[in-house]
């Protein structure tokens, strides 16, 4: 599960993109260029194979939806980065955009960059020695950009931390939706008129989403890492390691449409 510490990193990094043009990030960082996925709908496991449909101890298992393809004059792919922070190493898959707007691209480069940051522990956190790959999220979610529609392009983040000597990896994530008409990021309490009503909903309405059950006597609340799709709201639900680290749970947009923002429903609900 992602310290929280990495939250409000990633918080503080996405409020400085959003200000102005960003910088570079402060790591030397080496990259292969790979190729675009092809089409479907929206993310996919860190070997890029498809989640295997077995058995599992948590109920009937579910798979990821593609990652996006060239849309609107966006193409998206990814890269790979690596590099050392202190004892610490890295070398993980983080989400790229070209063509279409300008300003659209740079921003998400931004938030990808502050995302990127955000999942690293690095090792001045608290003293550790820590070895970051690419990660995967139950369902078969991975890195890639998630969706590219009229309104919106969008992306994902997984990367798995593990500290010399511990007992267990962790998996930390950052979700990235930006507004191709503003080119300024789209955060949980944008889509919203009243956040806190929000989260209480998706709260009430999660155990029953769940088709893994594994939320059913847990009071879980954490849905602010989240991406949009056709059908939903997707959150993905922060819990223990032991229950996958995060639940992706995707919450219909009739059960919450009352409340969000004008023109939010269309933006985030079109393909």
């Amino acid at each position: 599960m992602k310290p929280r510490a990495a939250v409000t990193a990633f918080a503080a990094a996405l409020l400085v993109a959003a200000c102005g043009p960003s910088t570079p990030a402060d790591r030397s960082l080496s990259s292969t260029q790979s190729p675009a996925p092809s089409r479907t709908s929206s993310p996919s496991t860190r070997s890029q194979n498809p989640a295997p449909q077995t058995a599992s101890p948590f109920g009937p298992p579910s798979t990821a939806p593609a990652a996006a393809g060239p849309a609107s004059g966006y193409i998206p792919g990814t890269t790979v980065v690596s590099g050392t922070e202190g004892e610490s190493k890295y070398r993980t898959t983080i989400p790229t955009l070209t063509g279409g707007s300008p300003a659209v691209v740079e921003r998400f480069r931004a938030a990808v960059r502050a995302g990127q940051r955000a999942v690293l522990p690095g090792s001045e956190a608290d003293g550790r020695r820590y070895t970051t790959e690419d990660g995967v999220v139950p369902a078969g979610f991975r890195t890639a950009v998630t969706s590219i529609t009229p309104y919106l392009v969008s992306g994902l983040i997984v990367a798995e931390s593990f500290a010399y000597r511990a007992a267990h990896p962790y998996t930390s994530i950052a979700t990235i939706v930006i507004d191709t008409a503003t080119a300024s990021p789209i955060a949980f309490d944008d889509v919203f008129t009243d956040p806190a009503t929000a989260l209480a909903r998706m709260r009430s309405l999660a155990p029953g989403l769940d088709g893994s059950r594994r939320l059913q006597d847990a009071g879980y609340d954490d849905f602010r890492d989240w991406l949009p799709r056709r059908d939903g709201f997707q959150a993905f639900v922060s819990v223990p390691f032991v229950l996958g680290s995060y639940i992706p749970v995707t919450v219909p947009w009739a059960k919450l449409s009352d409340l969000m923002r004008p023109g939010m429903l269309q933006k985030l609900s079109r393909d």
